[in-house]
């Protein structure tokens, strides 16, 4: 009982349902691990393998590669409830190499509970705490990124917690100035238990995608991403992004999700100014699931 609401959140925000209940839904923990972190991203219909720069090293850490100089960067987003969203990174290096160190949090107070027997009014409350500390490195060989990630990662429901860790790796491919291609397996550890049920497995999730940056008179440069993804307890979706730059200080991004019932037009925007940069984006949701709202503040120190 105690895990249900949390775990029920987040199955309704990364899971697909067509003719019924996958398989092996329920058989992963740290679901939260499965959520995009940057607000790029989320806007472009969750495409994170190439659009989540400084981001990069909590789930595909090749994209820290073309990240220059020292950044800091910060997110919020607010969720179903009083759940909320919070990370921060750091990232430097500078010729071919580039370092990340990051954190972050999704968590809920205040969550009613009841017991077997249905009652009008809860029997209490109760708090949960889902946790990732994680660092990661990208090297640049020449037109292939390749990046190694890992994090510690620990969730506490009522008076149930335990700890874990996993690995991410990932790989971009740069053929042409205007073509990046990319492929990662994240959440990749060992099996948890919480309380009294063992052999929870990570959420180990495959994805590939790709980009084209062309040039288009009039519209100015153009950025068209799409990414498949499948998880071990889930079927396969995706999703897609088109991003514009009118002018220098301005992206407008729009994107949908392929299967998921719960989310598919994703909209946002890019605000640049100095050393500044502030990424916003709109999910809606369905099944009464309520919009998320995601911003991202990064600046280079």
């Amino acid at each position: 009982m105690r895990r249900i609401l949390p775990v029920a959140l987040f199955a309704c925000l990364t899971a697909r349902a067509d003719d019924g209940i996958y398989r092996d839904a329920g058989a992963s923990a740290f679901q939260f691990l499965k959520v995009e972190v940057s607000a790029r991203a989320a806007a472009l219909g969750g495409t994170v393998l190439l659009n989540s720069g400084p981001l990069s090293g909590m789930s595909c850490p090749s994209g820290l590669a073309g990240v220059d100089g020292l950044t800091l960067t910060a997110c919020h987003a607010g969720y179903l409830g009083s759940a909320t969203q919070n990370a921060a990174a750091l990232t430097w290096g500078g010729g071919r190499f580039r370092f990340s160190a990051g954190i972050s949090t999704i968590s809920a107070g205040g969550l009613e509970y009841r017991g077997d027997v249905p009652t009008s009014e809860p029997l209490g409350t109760f708090d949960y705490l889902d946790l990732a500390v994680s660092g990661a490195a990208a090297v640049r060989l020449g037109a292939v990124d390749a990046g190694l990630g890992a994090k510690i990662i620990h969730e506490e429901i009522w008076d149930t917690d335990d700890w874990g860790m996993a690995v991410d790796a990932s790989a971009a491919f740069h053929p042409t100035g205007w073509l990046d291609i990319a492929l990662a397996v994240q959440n990749v550890g060992p099996s948890v238990d919480f309380g009294e049920r063992p052999g929870y497995r990570m959420p180990m999730t495959w994805r590939t995608g790709a980009r084209v940056t062309p040039v288009l008179p009039l519209a100015g440069p153009v950025s068209v991403s799409a990414e498949m993804c499948k998880p071990i307890d889930n079927e396969v979706s995706g999703g897609a992004g088109v991003e514009l730059n009118p002018v220098g200080w301005l992206d407008l991004r729009t994107g949908y999700r392929f299967g998921s019932d719960s989310q598919d037009l994703t909209a946002g925007l890019g605000l640049s100014y100095g050393g500044w940069a502030l990424d916003y984006a709109w999910i809606p949701g369905a099944l009464s699931l309520g919009d998320v709202h995601r911003i991202v503040l990064t600046t280079r120190l």
